[in-house]
């Protein structure tokens, strides 16, 4: 579930959506992308997020 998802600095990753499923849907597919996107680019950089 997006809301069980958790930076690596313990911070909710995702904001609350409210709406139409399909509109819910759509946008936790984004925010889903846009995570692990910004995820895999701070791995390529070193960055782990602090204390990892």
């Amino acid at each position: 579930m997006q809301q069980d998802v958790k930076n690596l600095d313990i911070t909710a990753a995702f904001p609350a959506l409210d709406g139409g499923w399909l509109s819910v849907l759509g946008e936790e597919l984004d925010q889903h992308k846009r995570f692990h996107e910004g995820c895999s680019f701070n791995l390529a950089l070193g960055d782990t997020g602090g204390g990892l």
